[in-house]
């Protein structure tokens, strides 16, 4: 496999390590917090979740926009999302963060259209499976991930795991951001030698 196949699946393995714990460890941090109208988390993650789709779906203009800059600005906004959780001092404010962290399911369609433009016909079957194969490990080990990173750092709890995975977001958001320099850098080298 390529490079940048094996670098966007390895993206994803991490990307799924962290999302999961809006997931599991949201109803946990809303205790920790004693934060009042928990009831609502059911409701916070409904609409979030719609409006993630909805955002998903504006995928095509976003892209346009923000060009390759897309998935550093999606990791900002999921950093930004994750420390807002962790921060919140009601459900609104919960809320919120739950949808920008919904929205980063925007590094997905920008991962797997780099994984397609990176490998030969023949190899994209197996390059999106072993991607997807990723993600579901990702989402696997999220916990135990989450878990490793908290007692490393001292922090185990439900609401530090919040602060753990926007510190991920924000070292996704350098790597791609390296990624994507190293790229524009191989670019121009390509376009100097055609030139000569």
């Amino acid at each position: 496999l390529p490079l940048m196949v094996i670098v966007g699946v390895l993206i994803l393995f991490v990307y799924f390590n962290t999302i999961m714990a809006l997931y599991t460890n949201s109803g946990l941090a809303l205790q920790q917090m004693n934060m009042s109208g928990q009831g609502m988390l059911g409701t916070s993650l409904a609409v979030a979740g719609l409006l993630g789709g909805v955002i998903t779906m504006l995928y095509g203009p976003i892209y346009k926009a923000l060009k390759h800059a897309t998935p550093i600005v999606v990791c900002l906004v999921g950093a930004v999302g994750f420390f807002g959780m962790a921060y919140a001092s009601n459900m609104w404010l919960f809320t919120i963060a739950i949808v920008l962290v919904t929205a980063t399911a925007l590094l997905v369609p920008y991962v797997y259209g780099v994984i397609m433009d990176s490998v030969p016909e023949s190899s994209k079957n197996f390059a999106i499976s072993t991607a997807m194969v990723l993600n579901n490990l990702g989402a696997y080990f999220s916990p135990y991930t989450l878990s490793f990173i908290g007692k490393t750092v001292g922090h185990t709890d439900p609401v530090a795991s919040f602060i753990i995975c926007a510190g991920i977001m924000l070292v996704l958001g350098v790597v791609l951001t390296l990624v994507l320099l190293g790229r524009n850098t191989n670019s121009a080298k390509k376009n100097v030698t055609v030139a000569k």
